[in-house]
């Protein structure tokens, strides 16, 4: 359309009205009606404008239009482009609103609206956008001007002051899943903030005990009331949230396994309880040895005879582990716990989420498979399994190699056999000689059973 291209300036009639613009392809009608110094091609800007569809909301036809280019052939490369993404769908309408203002009126509807995300979820979320991006470049910017190089100088100015390199990975997970939404909603055309050069996050090698500080710290922890929620942790891999949240409706024990459901973390200093746990693959159950068993078993009774001293008072609402009063535990209490009783115990320093490692670890020494361990540890992945504990399992591998090779020797072994024996493979008494092996009993494999449950503590 030649109108769609037009030239206009700030001057007036004489009664203080504006002229009208100026098309490309003027009409003498629409030159005299516009501005005398329209003559010289150099007085006022360029502009175009462009039918974009109609509001969803409204229903109104909307218009796209943008001035000031120097040119003729400049407004209309412009207009071109907008026309494009018009029709390949990433059209979005100039809009006003920032990046910090989005993520302000997002995280809140986000929390409420569809699966909801859980509290520690949102506190990490609302950390980061209130700490790293509202205040910066990106966060003052519009997003319908906001381009994909914007938040790669914005990450390169991270690193270049020095943010640890999953912080920074962190903060454009919560921009790249902050944009959907904003592309959805029309306020862009694409998610900038995927595709972006991350720096590098070196994962640091696990650290674990050995048997003889686990057993120490068993020792130490054994002297007080809460000693057993360590015991569990160690023996299952739980984590902390998990086993604070666990309910007695959870434990199984005619089938030694509990059913996680819950997990009760701390966000910004206060206890809450989250109906579901970290991952899908965090929901599955987890098997108890016997060992575990009894620490549960003895903790009932403990907090049986609690729940009777205090009768009325008693504030239990079916949470396994407890404060006296049957009241639910903080978590920051049970690592603070932990760390005192390490320390007196002499243990080498270790977290509390540790000890979920140094299950995993003393399962990687028993030679279990990692599909088992990670399975066990309810990963969302193997892979996630691999990058954790790989360093854990060097002789895995060449154990399996090992048994292969028992396994191809065994064969070896008993093909010579038949062979002396006058039965060889391609002799009519082969396949009799064989039948009559089957007949005894099918011999047992070199392999080794890698679904075993390891023995993983003593005593």
């Amino acid at each position: 359309m030649a109108n769609d291209i037009y030239r206009r300036c700030g001057c007036r009639k004489p009664d203080g009205t504006q002229y009208k613009t100026l098309p490309a392809r003027p009409t003498a009608d629409e030159r005299s009606e516009s501005c005398p110094r329209m003559a010289d091609p150099k007085h006022g800007s360029w502009a175009f404008y462009i039918s974009a569809g109609k509001d969803a909301k409204t229903g109104k036809r909307k218009q796209h239009r943008k001035s000031g280019f120097p040119t003729e052939k400049a407004a209309r490369v412009a207009r071109n482009k907008v026309a494009a993404t018009i029709d390949n769908g990433t059209y979005t309408a100039p809009n006003k609103i920032t990046v910090e203002q989005f993520l302000a009126e997002w995280l809140p509807r986000r929390e409420r609206t569809g699966k909801g995300l859980k509290p520690t979820t949102v506190s990490n979320y609302r950390r980061y956008i209130e700490n790293d991006i509202t205040g910066s470049k990106v966060g003052v910017m519009k997003l319908s001007e906001l381009r994909r190089d914007h938040v790669q100088r914005y990450v390169d100015q991270l690193m270049n002051d020095g943010r640890g390199a999953e912080t920074i990975h962190r903060i454009v997970a919560v921009l790249k899943t902050a944009f959907k939404y904003a592309v959805r909603d029309g306020y862009m055309g694409a998610n900038v903030a995927q595709d972006i050069d991350l720096p590098t996050v070196e994962r640091k090698a696990i650290t674990v005990w050995e048997i003889k500080d686990l057993q120490a710290f068993f020792a130490e922890a054994a002297k007080h009331r809460l000693g057993d929620v360590f015991q569990l942790i160690a023996r299952t891999g739980l984590r902390r949230g998990e086993a604070l949240g666990l309910r007695w409706e959870d434990v199984d024990f005619v089938e030694a396994k509990l059913n996680i459901r819950n997990s009760r973390v701390e966000v910004r200093g206060v206890a809450v309880e989250q109906e579901s746990v970290k991952t899908d693959a965090s929901k599955a159950s987890v098997e108890l040895d016997p060992a575990a068993v009894d620490a549960l078993m003895r903790w009932k009774i403990s907090q049986d005879a609690e729940r009777e001293m205090y009768g009325e008072l008693w504030e239990g609402v079916g949470h396994v582990f407890t404060m006296p009063d049957g009241s639910p535990l903080n978590p920051s209490y049970v690592t603070k716990l932990f760390t005192k009783l390490r320390k007196t115990a002499g243990a080498p320093a270790l977290t509390l989420h540790g000890l979920r490692h140094e299950h995993a670890a003393l399962m990687a020494q028993a030679g279990v498979d990692v599909m088992i361990i990670s399975k066990r540890l309810r990963h969302s992945n193997i892979a996630v399994t691999s990058n954790f504990y790989g360093h854990l399992m060097p002789n895995v591998s060449r154990n399996a190699a090992s048994k292969v090779s028992q396994l191809i020797d065994a064969e070896k072994s008993d093909v010579h056999t038949l062979h002396t024996q006058g039965g060889f493979l391609g002799t009519k008494n082969a396949p009799a000689k064989i039948n009559n092996d089957s007949d005894k009993g099918v011999r047992p494999s070199p392999l080794p059973d890698l679904n075993r449950r390891p023995a993983l503590y003593e005593g």
